[in-house]
């Protein structure tokens, strides 16, 4: 048997203070068979000249410079360049075990997997794990199974934490931005894979850090981009896995209902048209899955709560104050 290759892609956006962590942590793995995509999206900091200067000590490295246009971009273009069996995906300001990959390959060598799922550490500003996620051992074949192992879990779908057999990203739309590239890509690859490898090991380390583009709060852009998104998602599965609607339509409804209430704090978002259009759109997600099994299966007060949003989401937190329920974060599953 040939030795596997993994193709790990990092897209790079000024994150000179992180880059070497995260490069160090992928050059040093213990296995050493791996092809290191590294896409500068415009960068104005000293990223650019850090890629330059790894690339010309290590074989295994593509460095690509391009114009800014978000992460989404930055992928597009490293699938062009891909060679391997698998891909990885690393964001730049994060940073993975060192034997993740040896662990990975043997899984991958014995069950051949399309897709290897694996647990998550989040780092805090003093580089300490605040948080672990992980999921149990398992392994999953049958796309139908797949589907609904994810969706019936917290439908977490984040790159970082699993590699993929290369062949699932072909064809692929890219959302040329940074927000809903991970959620509108493995909503894509998920449709085909058929054998899924979990593993509870945490392998990935999370930096949350401000100013990245997952912890920015509402705003008109975000909540438009996350209409694109979840419209996408929801188009998508329509199409091509129609059974499994239902799931992406109530996550779209549970979005529109957060987005709305914290959009309520904000005169600007509260007056604009994609304010509007949000709660058009929730209307049209709760007529459509008001009265399923799935819907019915959340709490008496969040299903009150979406009927009152549906009047009025401005009363809804007058009445709540500011006790009205935002997201928290749940343990990842599949």
């Amino acid at each position: 048997m040939n030795e596997i290759k993994i193709s790990v892609i990092v897209p790079i956006y000024n994150t000179e203070i992180y880059l070497k962590r995260c490069l160090d942590s992928i050059i040093n793995q213990n296995y050493n068979n791996l092809e290191i995509i590294l896409v500068d999206d415009g960068s104005y900091d000293s990223s650019g000249k850090t890629i330059d200067d790894y690339a010309s000590k290590d074989e295994r490295i593509i460095a690509i410079h391009k114009e800014n246009g978000g992460i989404g971009s930055a992928y597009k273009i490293a699938f062009q360049k891909v060679t391997g069996d698998y891909i990885s995906f690393v964001d730049s300001d994060d940073y993975i075990d060192i034997g993740m990959y040896t662990e990975l390959v043997k899984a991958a060598e014995i069950e051949n997997a399309d897709m290897i799922q694996f647990g998550l550490n989040t780092v805090n500003s003093e580089g300490s794990i605040c948080r672990v996620e992980q999921v149990e051992d398992a392994i999953i074949e049958g796309n139908d199974n797949i589907m609904r192992a994810h969706f019936t879990g917290d439908a977490f779908p984040s790159l970082g934490i699993r590699i993929f057999k290369t062949y699932l990203f072909d064809d692929v739309e890219c959302f040329q931005r940074s927000v809903g590239v991970d959620e509108t890509l493995f909503i894509q690859v998920i449709v085909k894979c058929n054998k899924l490898v979990v593993t509870k090991k945490a392998f990935y380390f999370q930096y949350l850090r401000e100013g990245s583009v997952s912890r920015i709060g509402i705003s008109i852009k975000k909540l438009k981009d996350g209409m694109e998104v979840h419209r996408f998602i929801c188009n998508f599965i329509t199409k091509n896995k129609k059974e499994f609607e239902q799931y992406v339509y109530v996550k779209y409804l549970k979005y529109l209902y957060y987005a709305l209430l914290e959009a309520v704090r904000d005169n600007n978002i509260l007056n604009s048209k994609e304010f509007i259009e949000a709660r058009n759109e929730f209307k049209l997600c709760h007529n459509k899955v008001k009265g399923r099994e799935l819907l019915k299966s959340e709490t008496v007060k969040y299903r009150a709560g979406l009927w009152l949003v549906r009047i009025s989401p401005v009363l809804f937190v007058k009445l709540h104050g500011l006790k009205y329920p935002f997201r928290t974060t749940k343990k990842v599953r599949i």
